[in-house]
């Protein structure tokens, strides 16, 4: 999506077009993680930072 860099920019984006917007950062994931929902649309999106998605996919490799 053009402009949209950070979870914010989302939430702005979505809440100028008229939707409501739910913002939850999960504690087990505090700092790391932002869940962004926008029911109206049906969307549920986990916004996490790169040190995150690195790790994970570094677990998940290890794995096979």
């Amino acid at each position: 999506m053009s402009g949209v860099e950070t979870p914010e920019d989302f939430i702005e984006l979505m809440r100028s077009k008229g939707y409501e917007v739910e913002v939850n950062e999960p504690s087990n994931l505090e700092g790391n993680a932002v869940q962004v929902e926008v029911p109206e649309k049906s969307l549920s999106l986990m916004f996490v930072t790169r040190e995150l998605c690195k790790d994970f996919l570094e677990k998940k490799g290890s794995t096979k």
